[in-house]
């Protein structure tokens, strides 16, 4: 999984820091249903954990991202013919139309994936751990999933552009 963009210089630093903090954001969503759904009292599970976490959900969005803007690129240079639609407006097509940019679909399929993970692991870990050790397993495996899934998304993409 290289990291192909220069994320130090021009706009893509801001947008690196925009996609920190969603992922953040994302965590302490996260951390509150840790706090108070699955009523955690210790401390550093819930504040130490997450950051690793963010760390991960985070370079699975630029790498997600970076294969999106690569099959872009690639789909811009090869023209194909395709049929057009006929666009209704329904708010179905409008929010298809939304997810599928590539600004917004990194986040959309980590923040998706990372949630489904999450709440499957905790489902199959209550009924053998204790609630801290739960949300740790639960946490944790959701981010290493994630990681496998931009894993492949790009391997994916790097086979389709060849």
């Amino acid at each position: 999984m290289p990291v192909k963009l220069n994320w130090k210089k021009d706009q893509s630093l801001g947008l690196a820091l925009m996609y920190l903090g969603i992922m953040g954001i994302l965590q302490i969503i996260f951390m509150f249903i840790g706090q108070y759904w699955i009523q955690i009292g210790v401390k550093p599970i819930i504040i130490l954990i997450p950051i690793g976490v963010i760390a991960a959900t985070f370079y699975s969005v630029i790498v997600i991202f970076e294969s999106s803007t690569t099959m872009a690129d690639y789909r811009n240079t090869h023209k194909f013919t395709s049929k057009k639609k006929k666009n209704t407006g329904t708010f179905k097509e409008k929010l298809i139309k939304f997810l599928s940019n590539y600004y917004v679909k990194p986040v959309a399929l980590v923040t998706i994936m990372f949630t489904i993970t999450f709440l499957i692991s905790c489902m199959f870990t209550f009924l053998w751990f204790s609630r801290s050790t739960m949300f740790l397993i639960a946490d944790n495996l959701s981010a290493i999933i994630v990681m496998i899934f931009a894993t492949m998304n790009e391997s994916k993409t790097k086979k389709k552009t060849r």
